[in-house]
């Protein structure tokens, strides 16, 4: 149980990966390099194999300090929404290292890079070009007869068909025209996914063996569910974006696609590429006027708001800061927004202001150590750990400055599931029925109370709040269920506007139900329910078990006959054996075993 924050490695060569772990009557270091995927999942240690090279020259990269938090930055605008104005173009320029852009004419790409370059001379602008799908730019040199007929791609973007030599050509000729200007540093290909022998693949090496070798030459490349994570682009190019990084395939074990995504940025890193690591959790643009029922689940709270939603944010930035502080080192940056659309209001796509990034970062001490889904890393000014089956994060800032506290805090985050509107849970409501040790004030007040929420026949009307529930400070919640009969079902129990998802189990008490019921407590985003299944319904478990656990077996007429029962201690069986050629048990063996057990 030893704390991981208490840990600290140094002095260690680069390329290793360390792990702790904890045996019974021992302590190890497990330390394996940081190109060696052999202890994961089936399809990532039999892909993962062979290696690329070290990066030579990294003279043209741009520029790193570890002086904070070492950013990068997306954006993009609607043209419809007017120019970016001098305030945004400073915010870009002055907090970040490089971005990519490519929406719109080649003039206005231009515009724009030059625009930040006047006011930081070092930034690093890349072409954004994808090379999947036509995104409707204004290109002259383009030919519709470059498209695909039939489906579109990604946001139904018509398709490139890369069969057409004529296409490949020119999408190559207009990258390479596009970095020839001096405000252009390189390009970032987009929509790059595909095994090294298809035409598109071919296409994207080509360009990165014909751009010069000042150019930066980045992509959306590494992908931890793809055979190999994509590794092989890394022959040719110089650094990788990393998204989704905790989407895997199905059956890849719990937790294990961020980690393997940790792995591989921090093996480019220690390979001198460049690595940019997109830290938002969502991508939540300003969607004027939808409907609140079609908001998509993961933008709940961040769309149809009339302010900053700064706990939710905060909450995706702490989780998304210490996965990021895992992977950093030189020449790795990190991104983070709610939505890249400029064209929204300016907390959405520019995060600039968040306390995080006005810290003093420093350099790593060392590197980071994993202990099963738990990893910590100490910094010049800040010791960080992240529990990724939980999501809690601790960050312990070593200096006082300005920050809001100078004390370690830790967070628990919310689900990002969809609420369940109240219509649609599966047990009717009742009379709302709530008792308290201090009637004379609500459930979901700060101040210590205990709340009995008494079940009605049918269910329950949910307890709603605009604050926190349960509070905080609550020292019990407790479930009567004694005039319940509804059986299985769920029961919303609160709707608030926060969940206290870090309440204690020890705190919740059910009393009073009718036995053959299994309970199980669920916190949502803006609810707490109560699921409630019978004890013979395994209908919820991995496919063996629902699809083979049917049918029933009666209950038990007569118990007459079974051995007494009580609750005053532990009530105990016993299996015990003797081998004849050690003697007979003595008294004192049969007395034991006879006092202090009822069967055997």
């Amino acid at each position: 149980e030893y704390d991981l924050m208490k840990i600290e490695l140094i002095g260690f060569e680069s390329g290793l990966w360390f792990e702790i772990a904890y045996n019974v009557g021992s302590i190890d270091l497990k330390i394996t390099s940081l190109d060696d995927y052999s202890g994961y999942w089936t399809r990532v240690k039999n892909s993962y194999v062979g290696d690329y090279p070290f990066q030579t020259s990294t003279d043209h990269y741009p520029q790193f300090s570890w002086e904070t938090v070492p950013r990068w930055i997306s954006f993009r605008r609607n043209p419809n929404s007017g120019p970016f104005t001098q305030e945004d173009i400073a915010t870009i320029a002055n907090n970040n290292y490089l971005s990519w852009y490519g929406l719109g004419r080649p003039e206005d790409v231009i515009n724009m890079a030059e625009s930040i370059k006047a006011i930081n001379p070092h930034y690093k602008m890349l072409l954004y070009w994808n090379s999947e799908s036509y995104w409707g730019s204004e290109i002259d040199t383009f030919s519709e007869s470059y498209l695909q007929d039939g489906p579109g791609g990604t946001g139904d973007r018509p398709l490139y068909d890369h069969s057409n030599p004529a296409m490949r050509k020119w999408w190559i000729d207009h990258a390479l025209f596009m970095d020839s200007d001096d405000a252009i540093d390189g390009v970032f290909a987009d929509n790059t996914r595909g095994p090294a022998t298809t035409l598109k693949s071919e296409m994207i090496k080509d360009l990165a063996d014909t751009l010069p070798a000042d150019s930066l030459k980045l992509g959306n490349f590494i992908r931890q569910r793809d055979d190999d994570g994509n590794r092989f682009r890394m022959n040719y190019e110089e650094g990788t974006y990393f998204e989704n990084q905790h989407i895997g395939p199905v059956n890849q074990p719990d937790h294990e696609s961020i980690i393997v995504s940790m792995q591989l940025a921090r093996e480019a890193s220690w390979k001198q590429k460049v690595v940019m690591w997109n830290g938002s959790r969502r991508n939540c643009g300003c969607f004027d006027g939808i409907a609140d029922s079609d908001i998509p689940p993961s933008c709940v709270g961040f769309i149809n708001v009339d302010d900053e939603p700064r706990d939710l944010i905060m909450q995706d930035l702490e989780l998304s800061l210490a996965e990021y502080l895992m992977v950093a080192e030189e020449f790795s940056y990190f991104g983070f927004n709610v939505s890249p659309d400029a064209s929204c209001e300016r907390w959405r796509w520019d995060s600039s202001g968040l306390p995080q990034f006005q810290k003093p970062l420093g350099e790593p001490v060392g590197p980071p150590i994993r202990d099963g889904n738990t990893f910590a890393r100490h910094f010049e000014f800040v010791s960080v750990k992240i529990d990724l089956e939980t999501e809690e994060t601790t960050f312990d800032w070593h200096d006082t400055g300005d920050f809001p506290t100078a004390a370690p805090f830790s967070h628990s985050f919310l689900p990002t599931q969809a609420p369940v509107s109240p219509t649609q849970a599966s047990i009717a409501p009742s009379d709302l029925k709530i008792e308290s040790n201090e009637p004379s004030q609500s459930p979901s007040d700060s101040t210590s109370t205990t709340t009995r929420i008494l079940l009605s026949a049918s269910g329950f009307d949910p307890i709603t709040s605009n604050s926190i529930c349960p509070a905080q400070e609550a020292t019990a919640v407790v479930i009567d269920g004694s005039a319940y009969t509804g059986g299985p079902g769920t029961i919303r129990l609160y709707q608030c506007t926060f969940i206290n998802d870090e309440y204690d189990l020890m705190k919740i008490e059910l009393i009073g139900f009718e036995s053959g019921l299994w309970f199980e407590i669920a916190y949502n985003v803006g609810s707490i329910d109560l699921k409630i299944t019978s004890l013979d319904d395994y209908s919820g478990y991995w496919t063996r078990v629902k699809n083979s656990y049917v049918g029933d077996y009666p209950f038990q007429t007569s118990t007459d006959h079974y051995p007494q029962f009580s609750w005053e201690t532990v009530p105990r069986w016993i299996s015990f054996r003797r081998n004849p050629n050690s003697g007979p048990f003595t008294q004192e063996d049969i007395a034991t075993i006879a006092n202090n057990n009822y069967l055997s």
